[in-house]
């Protein structure tokens, strides 16, 4: 049982970092794979007045993008990440 629900996450995962992959950034920066700052509007045009803000608006695209049951992959693991860039890898 517990191993059907690890693949069916391991499978969702994939999904989500092909789906993240083609419809918000296909050259996935690994930096934006980070622990989400507060307060980042992700509407805000002038967050690309800035490196630092620009690099932030990625990332709080990516949590508004992935599901809540899987920020813990965002930054505290390798998961999404590597499934992100194992599929570009494989797609370039």
């Amino acid at each position: 049982m517990i191993n059907t629900v690890k693949a069916t996450e391991d499978q969702e995962i994939t999904h989500l970092g092909k789906a993240y992959a083609i419809m918000v950034e296909p050259w996935v920066d690994k930096e934006i794979f980070t622990t989400r700052s507060e307060g980042v509007d992700v509407n805000d045009p002038d967050n690309y007045n800035s490196p630092w803000l620009a690099q932030q608006q990625r990332t709080e695209e990516l949590y508004v993008f992935v599901p809540e049951k899987f920020h813990a992959d965002i930054a505290g693991r390798e998961g999404l990440r590597v499934k992100v860039c194992l599929f570009l890898r494989f797609t370039v």
